[in-house]
Parts: structure tokens; C-alpha cells; sequence
């Protein structure tokens, strides 16, 4: 999540996340909390066997998250572009802070080609700093369902992890490819999700309201103004 906290315009704090992304890659190698092997466990049967990264393209809606990066957030999306010739997932991570819109690029190198769906995730650090791809969090696809007609996948859970020192923080993030997504549906989801071996707080999960979203505003503004035209 350090990452992303580089759009802010401030210098010292942009070199103090610097500095905790160097610690934290220092720590990553002792604090056994966070592995590829522990997100690799999460990952549900059908992940492990048939899971397809090129039917991940296009455009995600987020409806929950673990993530301290996203505090302060909203509409958060995700537009998936798969490299076939490194099995690479590119993303463009799109959200609101406030009213000012911002987008990181995001990368999800596979680990092990024998072990579908666990990445290294790394970024494009903003304004050209180097050093995006010294950092890799270990991240998981946990669950990935294929559309009724299994031209790509509608929904997905991705779980990430890192070490802060002593502190091992673990991600957890749900999406759709339509801006709401039924509750009931919501927590199958998350209920799969315990019985896979996540172990979350129930406190810990923010939701995301994308009807209050500029893209969604507009298009409710349409919808109101044709009603009122037929009227």
C-alpha cells in the first residue's frame, strides 16, 4: 500500500514513504508472516487448477477493501491489461481522493509459473522515481468466477501481504464488473473467502458506494432527464 501514497505533492513525505519502502522490503525477507507460499494457500480449488489471466481484462468496479492506502478513497476501479508473452497483469488503479482524481499503475508478475494466480505486485512509482520494481508485495488471486458464459471473469477477491518491520499487514479486496454488487453475493464471497484461510476482521471491511461516483452522477442525471422528457 506504500506505493500509493506518492501522488501526495510533498517532497519530506514522499522521501519518508520511500524510506518505509525500504524498510519494508528489509523486513520482508525476515518476518515469515508474509510469504508467496502463505497467500498461495489462499487461493480457492479452482484457482489453483484452471485460473486464466487473460480473462481478467477490462474494467473492474472495487466494493471492498483491507487497505490502509485507500483511506480517504472512493470509486476506486481497475482496468486490467494482460501481457501475454510475460503472463504480466498491468492495471491502471483508478480512485477519488476528495474531487481530484488519481491513477497508479499497477503490476502483477507471476511468481511461479507453476503456481497459477500468485504475483509480485509492484508499481509505477508517480513522476518518474525509479525504484517501483525493488518492492514487490506477494498477492493471490483467491477467487476468480467466470461470467455465465465464460468469456472472462465477473467477480474476484485479491489478497496481498507485506512486512513493516515487525508488523505483517494483509490486503483484501472484492470486485465486480458492475458498479453495485448484491450483498447477499458480497458475503458468499467473503465467506468463501474464511473457510479458503483469510483470516479478517469483519470491523476492518470498508465498502465502496460508486452511485456517488462522477461517471455513475452523470449517468443517473441522463436517466432523470429522459423520465422527465416522457413524462
Amino acid at each position: 500500500f506504500l506505493h500509493r501514497f506518492c501522488w501526495l505533492p510533498t517532497w519530506p513525505i514522499m522521501l519518508l514513504l520511500l524510506l518505509l519502502q525500504f524498510l519494508a522490503l528489509l523486513a520482508g525477507s525476515t518476518n515469515s508472516g508474509c510469504s508467496y507460499e502463505a497467500v498461495a494457500e489462499l487461493r480457492s480449488k479452482v484457482v489453483q487448477e484452471n485460473y486464466d489471466p487473460a480473462l481478467m481484462t477490462g474494467l473492474w468496479y472495487e466494493h471492498i477493501y483491507i487497505d490502509p492506502a485507500q483511506i480517504g478513497a472512493s470509486c476506486q476501479t481497475l482496468n486490467v491489461t494482460f501481457d501475454a508473452g510475460t503472463n504480466t497483469l498491468n492495471t491502471d488503479f483508478s480512485v477519488l481522493y476528495g474531487s481530484q482524481p488519481f491513477t497508479i499503475v499497477e503490476h502483477y508478475a507471476p511468481e511461479d509459473s507453476s503456481k497459477k494466480g500468485v504475483y509480485k505486485k509492484y508499481v509505477d512509482i508517480p513522476f518518474g522515481i525509479p525504484g517501483g520494481s525493488l518492492v514487490t508485495l506477494p498477492t493471490a488471486v483467491v477467487i476468480a468466477e467466470l461470467s455465465p458464459d465464460g468469456s472472462r471473469y465477473d467477480s474476484m477477491v485479491l489478497s496481498s501481504c507485506y512486512s513493516l518491520l515487525v508488523t505483517t499487514i494483509e490486503e483484501l479486496v472484492v470486485f465486480s464488473r458492475k458498479p453495485s454488487m448484491d450483498e447477499q453475493r458480497l458475503r458468499a464471497l467473503l465467506k468463501a473467502v474464511r473457510e479458503q484461510g483469510g483470516n479478517f476482521r469483519e470491523a476492518d471491511l470498508q465498502h465502496v458506494d460508486h452511485s456517488k461516483c462522477p461517471s455513475m452522477a452523470a449517468a443517473h442525471d441522463v436517466q432523470g432527464a429522459a423520465g422527465i422528457l416522457f413524462q
